[in-house]
């Protein structure tokens, strides 16, 4: 038992109908965040792709990208408790001016991110370091 640890329980059945949820239905329930960033990726609107002269253009992808792209955008688009789209994302194609607050929540988003990341890189930087001494300190 871990008393620190939130518990939350997850219903499994249809809430229209009493019909008991199919293992595949609660996959996509479960991979939905998931399953969004693939499609950023696959439908282009996020190129993390670098070109280098003399080289193949590579595409970069690390754990901090992905925890930065959690952070900044999937929290916001997705409820944290039931793992859905919020509200305030549902029907915003014909209302400019939800575009415009929402577009405006994620700038302001990234921002702090960056901010952020800035701060930290100089202490992620020499914590780095420190494992890479420790770790490869025997050979040098």
């Amino acid at each position: 038992h871990y008393p620190l640890r939130r518990q939350r329980q997850m219903c499994i059945r249809d809430s229209s109908s009493n019909r008991s949820l199919t293992s595949l239905e609660i996959t996509k329930i479960v991979m939905r965040q998931e399953n969004y960033m693939i499609a950023l990726f696959n439908k282009d609107i996020l190129n993390l792709r670098i070109s280098l002269p003399f080289m193949r253009s590579k595409t970069i992808f690390t754990k901090a990208l992905e925890w930065g792209l959690n952070f900044t955008i999937f929290s916001l688009v997705f409820d944290s408790e039931t793992n859905t789209v919020n509200d305030q994302f549902r029907n915003v194609r014909n209302d400019p001016e939800k575009i415009r607050r929402l577009a405006k929540q994620l700038r302001t988003r990234f921002y702090a991110y960056a901010v952020v990341s800035l701060i930290l890189a100089p202490v992620i930087l020499l914590l780095i370091l420190i494992y890479l001494f420790f770790k490869y300190g025997e050979e040098l």
